[in-house]
């Protein structure tokens, strides 16, 4: 006769309860995994080992949770900690693979993701020593707030794309999963001011709750929004004043909202002068010469960051030279100019391979981005390329006019 298992498996809270004799321990100071000789060669392993031999529980290939019986599913996700010592996210969190012919015809509630993912479990795994180890194809987590639709692929022009309904064009695989903003927000246990106060906020959705915080201030000058709130700029070299302010028409002191933080949403504040252009680029973080050249385009930063959210706060110059609040919306980049920005990329890193990184792509070589110096000092800070020559550190930039196209089709 077997042993009993040491857990009520129907019972959510007694699994939960027996999950925590892993805390501060190694799977291997929790259960005796002698005999067994494990090559952990992907992320779900761990995952897989933890239910077989601490669980005790036979990890079933199907759509159901893995404690089906409590309705629970078992996800195992790593955490890294920062320069502070804070937990963060080590990775997003897959939750369970897109089946884009079976998703058309789901609604939310009967959907399989909410059939096996409605209740979870998170086990978080901190390493201490870390190896080095229809339109489907147009997706993109910047799509969604909280629940990404990530890459599952190899990734590179090799990978075999995925059957979609409604479309012969092939998607690349991807899979439902929370985003690493998401989790971190799990790890802090988060108590900041929140924009949702009641249920009722929470049915409108984060759009149009973020749209109604801004409402009272459009067509406002900055001096009389400054007024209504009582904040006002502390000299000529307060470079914070705009996003502080931004934040208090949201309702809050922090510098992010937690709704914001979850869901990775990047704020950026645009200024158009009066012919409708944006005072300045929109940036994004350097690339470094010698990894560019060893990238796929997927694992790029910059493929990442167009994957996000955006919310655009957008400010105008009337006749009068004053600046007033124009609109707040949330934008993420279409596929086609995603596939654009591709393109600015894999020719930055073929002219940074051939030796040719004084002459990186400009304005005039694409409608929707470029690549331009970073910082002040752009000329003084020199950074080594392939070939050895020193040249500045660089980063890629949306153009203006590209930017002021996308507010005005929002």
């Amino acid at each position: 006769m077997s042993n009993p298992l040491p857990y009520d498996i129907t019972s959510p809270q007694s699994i939960l309860e027996y999950a925590r004799g892993l805390s501060g321990k190694t799977l291997e100071e929790a259960v005796d995994l002698s005999g067994f000789i494990e090559n952990i060669k992907n992320k779900g392993d761990l995952g897989v080992l933890v239910e077989k031999y601490y669980f005790r529980h036979v990890p079933q290939n199907n759509h159901d949770p893995d404690f089906k019986e409590a309705g629970v599913e078992l996800k195992t996700t790593g955490v890294r900690k920062d320069k502070s010592g804070k937990y963060r996210a080590k990775e997003r969190l897959v939750l369970t693979s897109i089946n884009y012919a079976k998703l058309a015809e789901e609604d939310w509630d009967t959907s399989s993701l909410m059939h096996k993912c409605a209740l979870l479990l998170l086990l978080f795994y901190y390493y201490e020593k870390i190896p080095k180890d229809g339109k489907a194809h147009e997706l993109s987590e910047g799509d969604t707030f909280y629940l990404g639709a990530c890459r599952k692929g190899s990734g590179g022009e090799k990978e075999p794309l995925k059957a979609q309904p409604y479309s012969p064009i092939g998607a690349k695989a991807r899979a439902f999963s929370f985003k690493p903003s998401y989790i971190n927000t799990i790890l802090d246990n988060h108590a900041q001011p929140s924009i949702i106060k009641n249920t009722k906020d929470a049915h409108i959705g984060i759009e149009a709750l973020v749209s109604s915080k801004f409402s009272p201030y459009i067509g406002k000058t900055i001096d009389e929004i400054s007024e209504i709130l009582s904040f006002y700029k502390q000299g000529k070299n307060d470079k914070g004043f705009g996003k502080s302010l931004v934040m208090r028409m949201l309702g809050t002191t922090k510098r992010t909202l937690p709704e914001f933080e979850k869901a990775g949403v990047e704020t950026k504040i645009i200024t158009l002068n009066r012919s409708g252009t944006p005072t300045e680029y929109i940036s994004f973080p350097t690339f470094d010469y010698m990894k560019i050249v060893d990238e796929n385009w997927e694992e790029s930063s910059f493929s990442e960051k167009l994957e996000s959210k955006f919310l655009f706060v957008v400010f105008e110059t009337d006749s009068d030279k004053k600046v007033r609040l124009h609109k707040a919306v949330f934008w993420n980049m279409p596929y086609e100019d995603r596939e654009e920005a591709r393109r600015v990329w894999e020719l930055t890193k073929q002219r940074v391979l051939n030796g040719q990184a004084e002459n990186l792509p400009k304005i005039s070589e694409s409608p929707v981005a470029h690549v331009r110096p970073h910082g002040a000092n752009n000329t003084t800070a020199l950074f080594p390329t392939p070939q050895g020559k020193p040249m500045p550190r660089m980063g890629f930039w949306l153009n203006k006019s590209y930017v002021a196209e996308q507010i005005n089709n929002i």
